[in-house]
């Protein structure tokens, strides 16, 4: 899933970010990173949600990293997260981002 840069791929990236296993997941979400931008929120957001470690960093560590997104909008994302290893995920990424 390496090679999908093209935003004709986004089709497959989606398909993927729901594939069984956490391995495409993670894959998905990066491959839907270097093609994102702040409109895209809701596909990282849904993924901060995941059962598995791995796709939740990958997808936090895609969100404070998108074109266009301030600490402010990550703040009110990271206060209406429910999940609460999600709301870690991003709160590492945030603190990770500020370093």
């Amino acid at each position: 899933m390496g090679e999908l840069h093209d935003r004709q791929d986004r089709e497959v990236i989606e398909m993927a970010l729901s594939h069984p296993l956490a391995d495409v997941r993670v894959a998905a979400l990066h491959a839907l990173k270097r093609q994102s931008d702040v409109e895209d929120v809701a596909f990282f957001t849904l993924a901060l949600g995941d059962s598995n470690w791995w796709v939740r960093q990958a997808a936090a560590d895609a969100l404070v990293a998108l074109p266009g997104i301030d600490e402010a909008r990550l703040g009110v994302l990271l206060e209406g997260l429910q999940d609460r290893y999600g709301r870690d995920a991003l709160r590492r990424a945030m603190a990770e981002e500020r370093r």
